[in-house]
C-alpha cells in the first residue's frame, strides 16, 4: 500500500505543477491594509474571469467609473481601471494591485448610504412632475468627485399605457437634489 502512495503522490504533483505555476504567475494574493482582507492582483489576460473581477467591476461602477459587470477582465474594465488610477495619482498600468484596491476601498467609503431611494424618487418627482415612473437598481453610487447619486430610469406612464417602453432617459439623481441627464 505504501508503495502505491509513493508512486501516486509524485505523479499528482508533476501533473498539477504547471497549472499552479501559471495561475500563480497571473494572480498573487495580497493583504489590503485598509480592510484587512485578502484581495487578488487582477489584470487583463488569461485566467481573468473570476468572482474577484466581478467584485472589481461592481466597485468601479459604484465609485463612478462604470464598466460592464461580467466577471471578465476585458478592455472596458482595463480602461475603467486606468482612468481610476490616473484620477487618483496612481501608476497607470491597468493592473489592480494593493495600492489600487486600497484607493478603491477609500472611494467606496465616500458613498453616503443615508441617501435613500425614497429621497431620490422625491427629487425625480420634483423634476418631472406627475405621470412618470422611476426605476433603478437602487444602489447608491459615488461619482468621481465623491458625490452620492442613484442612476434612475425615467419612463412616461402615458407612453407605457399606449404600448411603448415609456423611456424618457436615464438620469443621475444626487443627494443634493440635482437631477442630471446621463450623456
Amino acid at each position: 500500500m505504501k508503495k502505491k502512495w509513493l508512486a501516486v503522490v509524485p505523479a499528482i504533483a508533476l501533473f498539477a505543477a504547471p497549472f499552479a505555476a501559471s495561475a500563480e504567475a497571473h494572480t498573487t494574493n495580497i493583504k489590503a491594509t485598509t480592510e484587512n482582507v485578502t484581495n487578488t492582483v487582477l489584470y487583463e489576460g488569461i485566467l481573468s474571469h473570476s468572482k474577484e473581477v466581478q467584485t472589481l467591476q461592481e466597485t468601479l461602477t459604484r465609485v463612478g467609473y462604470p464598466t460592464v459587470v461580467s466577471g471578465e477582465f476585458e478592455a472596458g474594465t482595463k480602461q475603467a481601471v486606468e482612468v481610476f488610477q490616473a484620477s487618483h495619482g496612481l501608476k497607470v498600468d491597468g493592473i489592480v494591485d494593493e495600492e489600487t484596491w486600497n484607493m478603491l476601498a477609500q472611494d467606496e467609503a465616500t458613498i453616503d448610504y443615508s441617501f435613500t431611494k425614497e429621497q431620490a424618487i422625491s427629487y425625480a418627482k420634483a423634476k418631472f412632475g406627475k405621470g412618470f415612473v422611476f426605476s433603478s437598481d437602487w444602489k447608491p453610487k459615488a461619482d468621481q468627485d465623491g458625490q452620492t447619486y442613484y442612476r434612475v430610469h425615467v419612463a412616461s406612464q402615458e407612453f407605457i399605457d399606449e404600448g411603448g417602453t415609456g423611456t424618457v432617459g436615464f438620469y443621475y439623481v444626487y443627494k443634493d437634489g440635482r437631477v442630471i441627464e446621463e450623456q
